[in-house]
C-alpha cells in the first residue's frame, strides 16, 4: 500500500510515517519507481510504534524492543515508572502553583530562589513528557481517562 492508504487507513501522519522510516523502525519495499510500498506487516508494526510512542515510550527503546535487546515488559515497567514520576512532578508543580496564586505572586515581585526547593529535580531514570506529547497522548488516547490528576 502507498503511504497516504496507511496515514488514511491508521491515522498517523506522514511525516510521522517518514520518520519512523527514518529512524529504522519501520522498513517498506520499494517498487520499481521507488516509491514506498507499506506491506501489512509494515502497518501492524506502525500501529504498535504508536501505541507505544502514545504511551510516551522513546524511540531509542522501542528500537531495542524491536531488536529484542530489550523485552516489552521491561520496557513497560521502565515507562509506568516515568508515567509515575512525571505524575509527581506534576502534582507538585500544581501544588506550588496553587500556593503561589494565593500569595498573589506577580512576575516584578516573583523570586525564583524562594520557590526552588518546591520542586524536585526531574527524575534521571525517567525520560520526561514534554507538556504537549503529554498533551497530545491525553487527547488522542481512545484509553479510558483517569480525572485524578
Amino acid at each position: 500500500m502507498t503511504i497516504k492508504e496507511l496515514e488514511v487507513r491508521l491515522g498517523i501522519s506522514r511525516a510521522n510515517i517518514r520518520f519512523y522510516e527514518k529512524e529504522g523502525l519501520l522498513r517498506p519495499a520499494r517498487r520499481a519507481n521507488g516509491y514506498r510500498d507499506y506491506s501489512a506487516e509494515d502497518a501492524a508494526a506502525l500501529e504498535k510504534i504508536a501505541l507505544l510512542r502514545r504511551l510516551g515510550m522513546p524511540v531509542e527503546t522501542i528500537r531495542q524492543v524491536q531488536r529484542e535487546e530489550l523485552s516489552p515488559q521491561t520496557a513497560l515497567r521502565r515507562q509506568d515508572l516515568a508515567l509515575k514520576a512525571l505524575k509527581m512532578e506534576r502534582w507538585q508543580a500544581r501544588r506550588l502553583c496553587t500556593a503561589m496564586l494565593e500569595e498573589q505572586v506577580t512576575y516584578a515581585a516573583l523570586e525564583p530562589e524562594k520557590y526552588r526547593g518546591a520542586l524536585p529535580q526531574p527524575a534521571a531514570a525517567a525520560p520526561a513528557l514534554h507538556s504537549s506529547q503529554a498533551a497530545m497522548m491525553a487527547s488522542k488516547s481512545k484509553l479510558p481517562q483517569s480525572t485524578s490528576q
